[in-house]
């Protein structure tokens, strides 16, 4: 009932395909102990696999090991591999998408000197057998004893990875995962690291690497094509050939900065560049920020230190700027002596342009030299033999201040230039740019960064850093992700963040700190140690400027709670009387010299005075003072800033606490006013009253240098206000003198009603002397003073003594002495027992502290009143 039936002979089958291939080959007779084969494993999905040794019609009679592979589904038989010379394989498997082999090789070491048997070694290789090229990896597995391989199969097939099995016998069993290449690939991914390692002695560490994948083969890689105008994501590699004649092919660049010092990586992506094979990034510091550079495509400048959070990176690429600027050239500084009369060497646009790429600079050639000058960093071509230093060109960063497509570029540009160059020529240039777009929204967000930045630069200069890691340096949030667009729209590169899991640096030996006793300061692992420890046991917090402004409104809602919000303080209203009455004896404007050009050429990086920039300050800046708005935000600030350094610093540096936040507020003053200055040194030498008074006469017309000014100055005060920095004494009654003369009434008693401006005392004397008493005159400075608390309004009313300010007078005495009246319950009398009533009721009280009632001054106004107002016949009345 059952019964065993020969089929075939694989052995036998397979020498049928060794002897009928040999015939179509036509290949030369071997020796006898050829062309036998032998079976070395089955797979799991029942292939077989069998190898034999015989010539081959390129190995010139030399006899190579092959492997074959016999399918007993389709009853077929293929050569699978080819080896190019002859070995004893003795295990062999290949995996589910067959694309690898491995195979394990017999080797045997004869001893002829001792005339003794051998040990036999066992070798184990993997071999990519589908690719063009084929390439064979050793393991580094050598054992006496049988070594067994085979691959796992899944149950779908994966053209990402295989699993290899390497079974060594009585010793171990061991798992190997194998990256497989992309598609079309059909082989081991052969990828390398571009890694650097860039240090800086204040105990910056980062580790950059960029993944590279250099193919072995001329067509190795299929790359994706993108269009040219969609700003969507790559197509699938399916649908390559249903796009346009005018897609382009494109490629994306992946880089990390490991920032140990920081504890997290950052990733950078570049999408959408022309696709090559050959991109090889170059990392390198410039100054304290980290470059990654491609010629031709783009530069990033990475504000990585440990003296900051990262944030505002630099990301400039060929296709985020204007075609106006892809044009232009711009000067590198060659390997060229001074004492060389050739000419200098042109690359365009800081290395963005395609003339770089021409030149071959983005590829393997150029390599950085060590430290070879102080003045920058130079790499060197090994094709030429050419170096090429990097050189910042201020006129052209000027130009890419203006033509960036990305607002947080133009604000990485300025912040660049705010901490590093601290250049005041550059600076006003950048303002200047900015003047011509005043409505934009990015204007206050650039004035707050200007802020800021100066303040910190401020205080760099004078404190260590352990103050200095509590004090904010830019507007912008720290850690978070950024990105660059092109002028079409489509996203181009991208910043992100990741958290390193364990950062361990290994403590120093009893050897070396012994050793550490006799030099002076700390080496840059002692500094990253530190730091990492202190990051560990306590999270950083910079102080921030939000709190100062949530801690303000919640005293401003409790004052108005109080009921002293209407009222202004005692100080307030002495200020304002003082200004009210002494404001006619004003000082001269001085004459600010006129702004000049100067060369970035040749002083591109010194530092330049403010005051040599902008010359003398107008009047209303001229003093120390600071406005009694900005009383109460730089009170807050600075028993916030105290606390802030009490909670973080050590127990030895509280002490100076509150020295440097009255130094901090100090910066803070200095850098209002300057940038105050700076503002007003746009518009204000176009101004026709330069050489007038503190204000301008109200009734002038204005023109629009002067609206653009005010324009500027609103931007500057709402930013102030929501930064808590202080305002300087002038500025508040010269706002508001602009506000009057650029704005529609209506208009100025809104923004008044709403805060923005405000009635100082210096303002309402020259309201009182330059706005006529014309009856339109008369009804705005009646509306103005009505904005006014009570005892300033009637300080202005005195101070105007007009008759409608007589006529507020009078009716206020006659309301008094009725409303007492009514008090009394008296019986209504008639308006000609007022006068006797009057007396009888001031006359006990005529040598007290109040006022009498003024008979005379009430019939004057009355008289006056009945004359100008009623058109009624008073002849006809019977008195």
């Amino acid at each position: 009932m059952i019964e065993l039936r020969k089929v075939c002979n694989i052995v036998v089958d397979a020498a049928d395909f060794v002897a009928q291939r040999r015939r179509e080959k036509r290949l030369p007779a071997t020796a006898n102990d050829t062309e036998h084969p032998r079976i070395l494993n089955q797979e799991k999905n029942g292939n077989i696999l069998f190898t034999w040794d015989d010539v081959t019609q390129s190995s010139k009679g030399a006899i190579c090991t092959h492997v074959g592979l016999y399918d007993p589904i389709k009853k077929k038989h293929d050569v699978l591999w080819i080896y190019n010379q002859r070995v004893h394989i003795v295990s062999c498997s290949v995996n589910q998408g067959k694309s690898l082999l491995a195979f394990t090789v017999l080797n045997r070491e004869d001893s002829l000197a001792a005339k003794l048997p051998g040990k036999d070694i066992y070798t184990v290789f993997l071999a990519e057998i589908q690719a063009t090229s084929t390439r064979v990896f050793s393991l580094n597995l050598e054992r006496q004893q049988f070594i067994k391989v085979q691959f796992l199969y899944d149950i779908q097939e994966s053209d990402r990875e295989s699993h290899l099995i390497v079974m060594l016998h009585r010793e171990s069993v061991g798992l190997y995962h194998i990256k497989l290449g992309r598609v079309g690939e059909k082989g081991v991914v052969n990828s390398y690291l571009n890694m650097v390692v860039l240090t800086l002695a204040n105990g910056t560490f980062c580790i950059c690497y960029q993944k590279m994948e250099t193919p072995y083969t001329i067509d190795r890689r299929s790359p994706v094509k993108r269009s040219k105008k969609s700003p969507g994501p790559n197509p699938s590699p399916l649908s390559v050939h249903s796009l346009s004649e005018s897609d382009e092919e494109t490629t994306d660049i992946n880089y990390y900065i490991c920032m140990v010092h920081h504890a997290k990586t950052l990733h950078g992506c570049v999408t959408g560049l022309p696709y090559s094979r050959k991109y090889r990034l170059i990392f390198s510091w410039h100054g304290d920020y980290l470059m990654v550079m491609l010629p031709g495509h783009f530069v990033h400048l990475l504000n990585v230190g440990i003296e900051f959070e990262p944030c505002q990176h630099i990301l400039l690429h060929d296709r985020s700027i204007d075609s106006v600027l892809r044009n232009g050239d711009l000067k590198v500084t060659g390997s060229r002596e001074s004492h060389d009369t050739s000419p200098p060497i042109i690359v365009d646009v800081s290395l963005l342009s395609v003339a770089a790429e021409k030149m071959s600079l983005s590829n393997t050639s150029l390599h950085e030299l060590q430290r070879d000058s102080p003045a920058g960093i130079s790499f060197y071509d090994n094709r030429t033999g050419e170096v090429w230093r990097v050189h910042v060109n201020m006129e052209m960063l000027v130009q890419l201040f203006i033509h960036c497509y990305m607002s947080t570029t133009r604000a990485a540009l300025l912040h660049y230039v705010l901490t590093r160059t601290r250049d005041f020529f550059l600076i006003k240039r950048l303002f200047e740019m900015l003047s011509n777009d005043i409505p934009s929204c990015e204007v206050p967000a650039l004035m707050a960064e200007f802020l800021i930045a100066t303040t910190y630069s401020s205080m760099r200069r004078q404190f260590d850093r352990e103050i200095l890691k509590l004090v904010p340096f830019t507007a912008s949030d720290t850690f978070r992700g950024q990105f660059e667009k092109s002028y079409e729209g489509e996203r181009i590169a991208r910043i992100s963040y990741s958290l390193l899991a364990c950062v361990n640096i290994a403590s120093k030996s009893a050897k070396d700190r012994t050793q550490k006793r006799g030099s002076v300061g700390d080496d840059m692992w002692d500094i990253l140690r530190h730091h990492l420890r202190w990051m560990q046991l306590e999270e950083l917090h910079r102080f921030s400027h939000k709190s100062v402004k949530s801690l303000c409104e919640t005293r401003a809602k409790d004052l108005k709670l109080m009921g002293e919000s209407s009222q202004g303080t005692k100080t307030e209203d002495q200020l304002f009387f003082s200004c009210l009455h002494g404001h006619k004896s004003r000082s001269s404007r001085s004459v600010s010299p006129a702004p000049g050009n100067p060369n970035f050429s040749n002083s591109s990086m010194k530092r330049v005075r403010p005051d040599s920039v902008l010359g003398t300050a107008p009047p209303f800046l001229q003093g120390n003072s600071i406005a009694e708005l900005s009383q109460m935000p730089l009170d807050v600030t600075k028993d916030l800033f105290t606390s802030h350094l009490f909670k973080y610093l050590r127990k030895e540096a509280r002490s100076k606490g509150q020295s440097v936040a009255k130094e901090y507020i100090a910066c803070q003053v200095q850098q209002s006013r300057q940038l105050c200055h700076l503002l007003w040194n746009l518009r204000g030498p176009l101004l026709p009253y330069t050489d007038l008074d503190f204000l301008p006469n109200l009734t002038d017309p204005s023109s629009d240098d002067e609206y653009e000014l005010f324009q500027l100055f609103e931007r500057y005060y709402q930013i102030c206000q929501e930064m808590s920095f202080p305002l300087p004494q002038g500025f508040i009654s010269y706002f508001t003198a602009l506000g009057y003369r650029n704005l529609s009434t209506s208009l100025f008693l809104q923004y008044v009603d709403h805060g923005v401006l405000n009635l100082t005392g210096e303002f309402m004397a020259q309201v009182l002397a330059d706005v006529r008493d014309t009856p339109e005159g008369v009804r705005v400075k009646q509306q103005i003073i009505s904005r006014l608390p009570q005892n300033l309004a009637e300080e202005c009313y005195r101070e105007w003594n007009h008759p409608v300010c007589q006529r507020y007078f009078a009716l206020k005495q006659v309301s008094q002495a009725i409303t007492d009246s009514s008090n009394q319950q008296e019986s209504k009398r008639s308006l000609s027992d007022l006068s006797y009533m009057a007396r009888d009721r001031y006359s006990s009280k005529r040598s007290s502290s109040q006022n009498p009632l003024d008979i005379s001054f009430l019939a004057d106004v009355a008289l006056y009143h009945t004359k100008k107002e009623n058109k009624y016949d008073m002849s006809t009345v019977n008195f």
